[in-house]
């Protein structure tokens, strides 16, 4: 799978992800998909996934939350990522009292 940018929403990011694996995969079983271009077994590395408040823009800047997502890829038609790792952009929930 082409390495996912970073500064995307969450939902983008999991639908470009999902996008790959309905465009490049079949699904063999409930947790195996094979490429529908060589017949290789998928494969999944942990991708690590900054999470940054949207407010700061293109500052990139967060409270340090690191969450692990699964990554598919084909070891037939692309080496495993090396060093995994992205970012998403979320909005900061206020909360107040009345």
């Amino acid at each position: 799978m082409r390495f996912p940018e970073g500064g995307r929403s969450p939902k983008e990011l999991q639908d470009e992800i999902d996008g790959w694996l309905s465009g490049h995969c079949e699904r063999v079983s409930d947790d195996k998909y094979r490429c529908r271009k060589t017949g290789a077994d998928i494969m999944q590395t942990t991708l690590l996934v900054s999470v940054h408040l949207a407010e700061f823009g293109d500052q990139h800047a967060g409270m340090g939350k690191v969450v692990r997502m699964p990554l598919p890829y084909c070891p037939a038609c692309e080496p495993e990522p090396a060093d995994p790792r992205t970012c998403v952009h979320v909005k900061m929930r206020v909360l107040r009292e009345d």
